[in-house]
């Protein structure tokens, strides 16, 4: 074996090793960044269910309220719904910043349900607040396309 061949093989070995290197790097970049998409995906489908049920329960507050019924029940009800959103809109507030204004805008929709002056504009405020859901959802299908 010549000199030129041991070059020639050494030449070989090292770029094998630094093609099999950038190889394994990249699929460890496109597991990460997919395991981020799909944590995302699902921190905006917590927040949809947590906004799903705040709305619900922010609805049977307006509804016991307007009705005499017993609102000091409902009410509980909808400081637990609201506590269980903040944890989900965190997360897609970081994982998907594009999501984060109409995520906001969600949750600020659902809040704003309080307080409704008579049932019609209790019933306003929740198709609002569907609406406002319903767009999140569009957006993050739009993202995640």
């Amino acid at each position: 074996m010549t000199m030129w061949d041991s070059i020639i093989a050494v030449a070989g070995t090292l770029a094998g090793t630094a093609t099999a290197g950038a190889i394994t790097a990249r699929t460890a970049k496109q597991g990460r960044r997919d395991q981020k998409t799909s944590d995302a995906m699902r921190a905006v489908a917590d927040l949809v269910a947590a906004i799903d049920a705040h709305r619900a329960a922010m609805y049977s507050a307006g509804d016991a309220k307007l009705s005499g019924g017993d609102s000091a029940s409902a009410r509980r009800d909808a400081h637990s719904t609201r506590g269980a959103i903040s944890a989900p809109l965190t997360q897609v507030r970081i994982l998907a910043p594009a999501l984060g204004d109409p995520a906001k805008r969600a949750v600020q929709a659902t809040y704003d349900m309080r307080n409704p002056r008579n049932r019609a504009d209790l019933d306003q405020r929740r198709a609002a607040a569907k609406a406002a859901v319903e767009a999140l959802v569009d957006a993050a299908e739009r993202h995640f396309a």
